[in-house]
């Protein structure tokens, strides 16, 4: 629920490109390389690529929520978690994007809070994934 709060509060302060922007984007990442690249340095790229985690992120937890509450899809589980960890992976290229977008001053701007996303990621590997498969699999884990 933590999570998916981040993820929709993120969201709801993270514009999305128009139309006509999208399209401009499109025709210029089908382009030269020349194209490609200042259409890849610009704020339309920065927050189509953000709209993109963000989606990503949202359908993950989606579908995190619906294998817990859906017995017949407990065995997804650890598979929605890996797409979780996706979005804790990439906060360095999110915060370039956001800077991009000029949403977010620096690292340390709490305009848009990633603080802490390597401790939710390290937790994700470390602990809920390996819980999450040893369910799945019917595995103990033991205590070291």
């Amino acid at each position: 629920l933590a999570m998916d709060a981040y993820w929709q509060n993120f969201n709801g302060r993270v514009p999305r490109i128009s139309p006509s922007e999208e399209n401009w984007l499109q025709e210029e990442l089908k382009a030269s390389e020349e194209r490609i690249m200042r259409a890849a340095d610009s704020r339309e790229y920065a927050l189509w690529s953000l709209s993109l985690t963000i989606d990503g992120c949202l359908s993950s937890l989606n579908s995190l929520d619906a294998s817990f509450n859906e017995p017949s899809q407990q065995q997804t589980e650890m598979f929605h978690w890996l797409g979780v960890v996706k979005c804790y992976s990439n906060m360095d290229t999110n915060i370039i994007y956001l800077q991009r977008a000029g949403l977010m001053r620096g690292e340390a701007d709490d305009t848009f809070s990633v603080h802490g996303s390597s401790i939710v990621m390290n937790n994700l590997l470390t602990k809920v994934i390996p819980s999450s498969m040893a369910d799945t699999m019917g595995w103990s884990l033991s205590q070291k």
